[in-house]
């Protein structure tokens, strides 16, 4: 199962990457949730935790808070794309190749 977590950190990597929005706003980071098919109630409890632990930035205060990946936050959600990535792909059976 996925965590919020690193959910939250793949829609920051993918929107940096694909559409260059390097800042998102908490709702913002909620709707690219409920697009990916979560359902959440709250963003702002994973986004406080990726804070705290230096994943992600957050800049502002209150309700103009933006958030953006640190880069520790960009080499994590890299490394979990990759992940993902490498489990989607087809595995090619070498024995009956050739």
């Amino acid at each position: 199962t996925a965590k919020i977590e690193d959910a939250v950190l793949l829609l920051l990597l993918g929107q940096m990457r694909f559409r260059q929005h390097h800042i998102l706003s908490g709702k913002d980071v909620m709707s690219g949730l409920r697009a990916s098919g979560f359902k959440v109630r709250r963003a702002d409890l994973a986004l406080k935790r990726l804070s705290g632990e230096g994943s992600i930035i957050a800049i502002g205060r209150y309700r103009s808070l933006r958030y953006q990946l640190s880069q520790s936050g960009f080499d994590r959600g890299q490394q979990i794309a990759r992940r993902l990535i490498s489990q989607a792909a087809p595995s090619v059976d070498q024995s009956s190749s050739g």
